[in-house]
């Protein structure tokens, strides 16, 4: 069997089930939402479930067509069975179904560097519809920073602090984590973090809040609802929601350009 070091969802899903291994090879690494809250249907209207049958990451609508996700839950998927469930927080109550007519991963994606670049379009086969519990996010200004302990918002189906894969969209507050004190900390452990990338974490360490397996490809918002990460990865200490090491997140705003072109 091959090592795994990074187990992120898709690395868990196929590495157990179809023995094969997607993402950087070290065990030091997850995709991790842990301690958090029930969403409310229309609270997060842009979230979406990535199946295939089943939940295996999440997205975000930008458009009546398109939705932004992790370059690392598409790599190696076919557009034939993916389907995107919108408008609903409980996935056994799926309000929505949009099949995909394409897939756009950022070709300078790496899964052996920390990730980087980890980013992806879907392309639905038909016009998403809108309505009070399915909308757009409202993306970044390019090059958009934020300060650190600026509030930001995770939400996702990923696993519960009791191991559980959540049947009801899962919502934290989080704080934006200071760049150069999170390059550090990932520095520890061998990885690398760029400026295309962000960190967020609780800032409370005797609290475990963040992002779980399942949670990748998820939207990492604004409090005012702007889409500025998107979950990609953080570091396995000792389990979801790590209190050591911030999560990890795709930056948006570096790739507004990139997402503008591949959607004309």
């Amino acid at each position: 069997m091959l090592p795994c070091n990074i187990t992120i969802f898709w690395c868990l899903l196929f590495f157990i089930i179809n023995k094969q291994v997607l993402g950087q090879e070290s065990s030091e690494v997850t995709d991790r939402i842990i301690n958090g809250k029930d969403a409310k249907i229309g609270e997060r209207p842009y979230q979406v479930s990535l199946q295939n049958p089943r939940h295996f990451c999440g997205g975000s609508i930008i458009n009546h067509r398109y939705i932004v996700t992790a370059a690392h839950c598409t790599v190696g998927l076919s557009v034939s069975g993916l389907q995107i469930v919108v408008g609903t927080v409980n996935l056994k109550l799926p309000y929505e179904i949009y099949k995909a007519s394409k897939i756009i991963v950022n070709r300078q994606y790496s899964s052996k560097d920390s990730f980087k670049n980890d980013i992806a379009l879907i392309k639905v086969s038909r016009r998403i519809r809108f309505s009070n519990r399915v909308k757009a996010v409202r993306v970044p200004e390019l090059h958009l920073r934020l300060r650190p302990h600026t509030p930001v918002i995770v939400s996702g189906w990923g696993r519960l602090l009791n191991g559980t894969v959540a049947n009801i969209l899962q919502e934290v507050l989080l704080e934006v984590t200071d760049q150069g004190k999170c390059r550090r900390a990932v520095a520890k452990k061998g990885f690398n973090l760029y400026y295309t990338q962000m960190c967020a974490d609780d800032n409370d360490n005797s609290i475990m809040s963040g992002d779980c397996n399942g949670d990748s490809g998820g939207p990492l918002t604004t409090t005012s609802g702007i889409l500025v990460g998107i979950v990609s990865w953080s570091i396995k200490d000792p389990s979801c929601g790590s209190n050591v090491y911030p999560n990890i997140y795709t930056r948006v705003s570096e790739y507004i350009d990139w997402i503008r072109e591949h959607m004309q």
